[in-house]
């Protein structure tokens, strides 16, 4: 007796749903991961596309899979452990395919008064590296550097502010040795 055919795509497909499902998983149990992540690991895989949504579907319900989750805990950590400014850290976002709207609800995690404390410790080192640097030149040099790890130019300007005012103090306490 011959299975009926559409027994054998049912089985199939079951199992490629259990297959892609138990890789999701696995990929899932070392980190959080985006959507697109996950996708894109489930895709590498040659799960069919109709069953990706659907593993895909099942983690979200079961909240293995939060964007906005993943895109807080990024942002903690990268204000945390790097020295990465918001425009930065929602490029990477974005690579990991957050939506841009939830990477700019969680960047509002790293607030200003963060940022200017994150940037003015940044603004010091590089100001103590080119301390032979004209003044102008060595400004230019902090503000670029702090463009490029992702800073916006009204934060850099706050930066510079207080940097001034934190090598004036420092000036000032050396003329009275």
């Amino acid at each position: 007796m011959s299975l009926d055919e559409n027994l054998i795509e049912e089985i199939k497909l079951a199992d490629d749903i259990s297959k892609g499902y138990n890789a999701a998983l696995n990929y899932l149990s070392y980190q959080l991961r985006t959507r697109k992540e996950v996708e894109d690991k489930l895709r590498s895989l040659d799960i069919h596309e109709d069953y990706i949504s659907e593993i895909i579907n099942k983690l979200i319900d079961l909240d293995l899979i939060n964007d906005k989750n993943y895109a807080e805990s990024y942002v903690r950590t990268m204000m945390n452990t790097s020295d990465k400014g918001p425009k930065v850290i929602k490029l990477n976002l974005s690579k990991k395919g957050i939506d841009d709207n939830i990477a700019e609800d969680a960047l509002i995690l790293y607030t200003d008064k963060l940022q200017v404390e994150k940037g003015v410790t940044l603004a010091e080192k590089l100001a103590n590296r080119y301390s032979h640097d004209s003044y102008r030149n060595k400004q230019n040099k902090i503000k670029q550097s702090l463009l490029t790890k992702g800073f916006s130019y009204d934060i850099i300007d706050t930066i510079i502010q207080e940097l001034d005012l934190i090598f004036d103090d420092e000036g000032h306490h050396h003329h009275h040795h």
